[in-house]
């Protein structure tokens, strides 16, 4: 008897230690942006869990930061700012896929013209998302036009928060930096556009990061993630339509002319290498582009 069952749980451990086990699955956390949207799709068509890959949508760019760094997420999206942000405390810490480059996505909006703010007497009332690229964003425009930071109070507030404080009929001077789509209620409430990053000034791309460890153990799945993203892309090109009604949820529901408009603002970089010279200006910064997967390197 005493055999018996020493065989029986002798077979029962081979077929255990024979059974598959599930990987667990990538994760990749990312917060709302139109440059996304093909992270989005490839979400919501099915495509990422045929590859094992999860995504968790953060609602600002520092939840999007604390799913990373409280180990929630594998790989994390967002701008050179972030990445270098998030390299002070993650020495390995590495960009390896660039999926936009933000061409007026990011905005400067105010109820002054340029010319007003410029006035040696208009003080004004500064709303941003400080360590963001929103900060880089406010840097540049005092570069470029000379601005005194002197004449600013600025604010630190999130997203939602720039939406509801600014009133442009106001006899205060506010400069509220934002991006799409938050920035459609503000233009919508009155603000206008004084600067964005269509500029050549003002270089910001998208990226997802990731250690590298995880790059090594997950170099494959992170290819098929930049094949996926090159095949939604290309969905978008062959139905706009149909592409914008999968990843409107995503957006806040946004109007397909509201889309339209926030696309043109941005330049996915897919089915080919960074142009050289936004790689030269990302070299000039320190940020490093030798690991980026391309689509080239994918195919082979």
């Amino acid at each position: 008897m005493k055999g018996l069952i020493s065989g029986i749980v002798g077979a029962m451990f081979i077929f255990w230690g024979c059974a598959p086990v599930e990987e667990k699955p990538l994760v990749i956390s990312v917060d709302t942006w139109i440059g996304a949207s093909p992270l989005y799709y490839a979400h919501a068509t099915g495509w990422l869990k045929e590859a094992n890959i999860q995504i968790l949508q953060a609602g600002s760019i520092e939840e999007n930061l604390n799913l990373y760094e409280t180990n929630a997420s594998d790989v994390v999206t967002g701008t050179e700012h972030e990445y270098f942000r998030l390299k002070e405390f993650h020495k390995d810490l590495i960009p390896v896929i660039i999926y936009d480059r933000s061409y007026g996505g990011d905005v400067i909006l105010s109820n002054r013209t340029l010319q007003q703010l410029l006035q040696p007497d208009t003080k004004m009332s500064v709303y941003v998302e400080l360590d963001t690229v929103g900060e880089d964003m406010l840097n540049y425009l005092i570069v470029e036009h000379n601005l005194s930071k002197d004449k600013m109070k600025i604010y630190n507030r999130s997203q939602e928060e720039i939406k509801r404080v600014g009133n442009p009929n106001s006899n205060e001077a506010f400069i509220m930096i934002t991006y799409n789509p938050h920035d459609l209620a503000l233009k919508k409430q009155g603000f206008k556009e004084i600067a964005s990053s269509k500029n050549d000034h003002y270089v910001v791309v998208d990226s997802f990061m990731t250690s590298r460890q995880v790059y090594n153990q997950h170099k494959k799945q992170l290819q098929t993630l930049k094949a996926l993203m090159d095949k939604a892309v290309s969905s978008y090109q062959n139905n706009p339509k149909l592409f914008y009604k999968t990843v409107k949820p995503y957006l806040n529901n946004v109007g397909f002319e509201e889309f339209e408009q926030m696309r043109a603002n941005i330049r996915w970089i897919n089915n080919e290498t960074l142009s050289p010279v936004m790689k030269k200006k990302l070299e000039e910064m320190n940020y490093p582009v030798a690991e980026l997967i391309y689509f080239n390197e994918v195919r082979r």
